[in-house]
């Protein structure tokens, strides 16, 4: 894949504080790529650069080789889904879909939007309005209305935030399977670390400002380059500067053997999460650790003595 979206050198400051500093990101076309990170990183603030709601300080930001600096949001080839979704609330499904269409004065619009619909499976509730769809409803309305442009690059600011979690699942099963579909390049902002490991094809993440790593989903999650990657892609036990993952921590009433990293420790309390179980414990030098562990295997007490273990293979060793 070719570079696609390129970012060089982009810097943002507000009053008192730069808000990006000096990102330089290469997105390839057709690519599901994500941003993540905390609130206050900087993803949302790229994507209004990107979409022309706001200019860089300094930088360039080009689009299939096209500079976009300067341009006003209805110039560039891109469109944008907002957290709040923006529909119409006296449009229906369909006319919020038209809209754009109609603002183009492009003709042959009703199969377009019809298209559209079909593509989120909405052609059933294409008279409803705003008011009488749920909330995984609004989310695909206002997604269709996107793709019905047939932008070079869709941007996506947390548009999942507002589901509930397991509508969010499926929702973003479907999200998946449509850009696939299009071919469509998609950015998507989030901070959602499960969020951006199922969706991605790539992941860029950000924190203070600035891009810690990119790379693929399994790369950053197995191989993050710092402490704060580690951490925000999923939890972490850390024992000294060792790493270990709780899916990948056991915890044992006898000393394993074998050759076993293994520490005692003395458990705290398990917490049933339906699939697992979670037993926290505590080392002798006061260190938390967790272990996920089956039902079946998840019979500790409070207080009782045990030994958590790992082996070396699974271990993350970053930076500080």
């Amino acid at each position: 894949m070719n570079d696609y979206l390129c970012l060089r050198a982009i810097e943002k400051s507000f009053p008192g504080h730069r808000v990006v500093d000096g990102i330089s990101l290469d997105v390839p076309k057709g690519c599901f790529y994500s941003l993540l990170g905390p609130s206050g990183c900087g993803k949302t603030t790229i994507l209004r650069m990107i979409a022309g709601f706001g200019e860089p300080d300094r930088g360039e930001i080009l689009l299939n080789g096209r500079r976009l600096n300067g341009l006003k949001p209805y110039e560039r080839p891109v469109t944008t889904v907002f957290q709040s979704y923006a529909l119409f609330p006296h449009l229906t499904a369909f006319e919020n879909v038209a809209f754009g269409l109609h603002r183009r004065g492009e003709s042959g619009v009703a199969p377009k939007v019809t298209e559209a619909l079909r593509m989120v499976r909405l052609e059933e509730k294409a008279n409803r309005l705003p008011a009488n769809l749920s909330g995984g409803e609004k989310q695909r309305t206002a997604l269709a209305r996107a793709l019905v442009l047939q932008p070079d690059l869709l941007l996506l600011d947390e548009p999942l935030s507002a589901l509930d979690p397991a509508l969010r699942k499926k929702v973003r099963i479907e999200l998946k399977q449509i850009q696939q579909r299009t071919g469509i390049t998609f950015l998507f902002i989030t901070h959602d670390q499960e969020e951006a490991l199922s969706l991605s094809d790539r992941i860029a993440v950000m924190n203070k400002g600035r891009i810690e790593q990119i790379g693929t989903p399994r790369q950053i999650y197995l191989n993050p380059s710092s402490r704060f990657v580690a951490g925000f892609l999923g939890a972490v036990n850390w024992f000294g500067p060792i790493g270990i993952r709780p899916e990948l921590t056991r915890i044992a009433r006898e000393h394993p053997g074998n050759g076993a990293r293994a520490v005692p420790a003395t458990v705290d309390t398990a917490v049933f999460l339906g699939d697992s179980v979670h037993v926290h414990a505590r080392t002798q030098d006061g260190i938390p650790m967790t272990a996920q562990v089956h039902n079946a295997e998840a019979d500790f007490t409070s207080g009782e003595p045990v030994h958590i273990w790992w082996h070396a293979d699974d271990e993350l060793r970053v930076p500080a």
